[in-house]
């Protein structure tokens, strides 16, 4: 699971963007971007029953992240989303078969940011070895 989570991370990042953090980094914040940043976290993982394959079995599953762009309070609510739309989905739709769920904007008083955030679904398999 930590090779998809590194999938899916880099190809936020691609080779032009810095600011992409996974959710559970130690940069603080206030050592991020101002403008803008965005932030790249699993959400939930679901798994279904082994189905067996000559020697090894393979796990179907389901991995959601959610990918969050946070810009400053000043800044148009309409940047935010265009990053979202334009940039970052076309980025994650290269992954490969990606459903794709866009979350409200909502105000993060905390931070000081505003956030627009999607949720992107990633169907696959994993192989393990069955236990015989």
């Amino acid at each position: 699971m930590n090779e998809i989570c590194d999938i899916v991370l880099q190809a936020v990042k691609g080779d032009d963007l810095r600011e992409v953090y996974p959710s559970f980094d130690a940069v603080p914040v206030v050592k991020k971007s101002p403008r803008f940043f965005t932030v790249v976290g699993l959400e939930k993982i679901q798994t279904q029953s082994v189905i067996p394959d000559s020697q090894d079995g393979v796990i179907p599953f389901t991995a959601v992240f959610r990918i969050s762009v946070l810009a400053d309070f000043q800044r148009p609510l309409n940047l935010s989303e265009d990053f979202l739309f334009q940039v970052i989905f076309p980025r994650v739709k290269s992954v490969g078969g990606v459903l794709c769920e866009i979350l409200p904007p909502f105000a993060d008083n905390r931070l000081q940011k505003t956030v627009t955030a999607g949720l992107f679904s990633f169907r696959g398999f994993y192989s393990q070895e069955v236990d015989s």
